[in-house]
């Protein structure tokens, strides 16, 4: 299990250095135990969708959720202007 302060996170690139023209849509639940806290759920500089009514499971069922991704799939295959 990786501790929050280990050295692996610690020295891991930034991941908008690691993919500059990825556009990144994290969901994530207060009420999921399995990734927890839930700041570490979310990657920095992408659009971060915060649920607090879904587990760790519910988030493959919930129709929020899936309306997330879709919306996430919908805007990256827009075309741009």
């Amino acid at each position: 299990m990786l501790a929050l302060d280990s050295d692996y996170l610690r020295n891991l690139e930034d991941f908008r250095i690691l993919a500059p023209q990825a556009v990144t849509t994290t969901v994530g639940s207060l009420r999921d135990l399995v990734v927890y806290p839930i700041e570490t759920c979310h990657l920095r500089g992408g659009r971060q969708v915060t649920l607090d009514t879904t587990s760790h499971l519910g988030l493959l069922t919930q129709r929020r959720v899936l309306s997330e991704v879709e919306r996430a799939l919908r805007s990256a295959t827009e075309p741009a202007g």
